[in-house]
């Protein structure tokens, strides 16, 4: 599944993207994501479920 946003594709989550966000449960990362940036998930109490595909090439540091 591929990400658009504003009709271009979404290759990098940014970070602190969804920085302490306690109502998110799961995430799906979209197949055109390369990278994962810094805390981008981190302090998501409520995340039980993140799906990453093959093509991410790149995780940052304290990510989750």
């Amino acid at each position: 599944m591929e990400s658009i946003y504003r009709n271009k594709p979404v290759t990098a989550i940014a970070d602190t993207a969804l920085y302490n966000d306690t109502r998110i449960t799961s995430f799906t990362v979209g197949a055109n994501v390369k990278t994962i940036g810094k805390k981008a998930f981190s302090k998501c109490a409520a995340l039980e479920t993140v799906i990453i595909p093959d093509g991410v090439t790149s995780i940052d540091g304290y990510t989750f």
